[in-house]
């Protein structure tokens, strides 16, 4: 124990307050961090939540162009599908599009479900909905082609079917490698 003169005194006896150093401290420098025991108020964080914790840095690379694709097929839902003379029509206008948001958001919800569990059922499911995301895109732009020569069609329904190819095939090598 050490006493120290400019250290607040003890209200009842005037006397200057002992400090008892922490094993492990140097003088002048902070103690080191103690490892929790039970009796502190808060448990470790382990003790705190029985699921499976998941750090997303540390997924591949493949999981992540996963991720993109899928992101992109959202994004090619609110570009433009058709053009007809001055009038756009987006994705999410139409029925097929509504249908594709759905199969893209199932297709989300199964990659987050493979990095909780790692699951390659879920990845077979994300394959499978890549595959019918671009197929279903290449069919509307053929029904679309084939409507009159007035009608353009716009980068969103390109976008999809290219998102739904990446995100498709990025699954695949993502269920090679696990």
């Amino acid at each position: 124990m050490t006493i120290d003169d400019d250290a607040p005194r003890d209200s009842a006896t005037a006397q200057p307050t002992q400090r008892v150093p922490q094993p492990g401290a140097a003088p002048g420098r902070p103690a080191p961090e103690r490892a929790q025991t039970s009796d502190d108020p808060v448990p470790p964080r382990s003790a705190q939540s029985p699921a499976k914790t998941v750090t997303l840095p540390d997924m591949p690379r493949a999981f992540w162009v996963c991720a993109a694709g899928i992101a992109a097929t959202f994004i090619g839902l609110l570009g433009t599908w058709a053009t007809v003379f001055i009038v756009s029509v987006s994705g999410l206008d139409t029925d097929d599009g509504k249908i594709l948001a759905v199969l893209a958001a199932i297709a989300a919800f199964a990659l987050f479900r493979h990095t909780a569990s790692g699951s390659k059922r879920s990845l077979n499911a994300v394959i499978a909905l890549g595959v019918v995301c671009s197929l279903w895109s290449i069919a509307k732009i053929i029904d679309l082609n084939g409507e009159d020569a007035v009608v353009s069609i716009g980068w969103g329904l390109y976008l999809d079917v290219l998102a739904g190819a990446t995100f498709a095939g990025a699954a695949v090598v993502l269920r090679k490698r696990t």
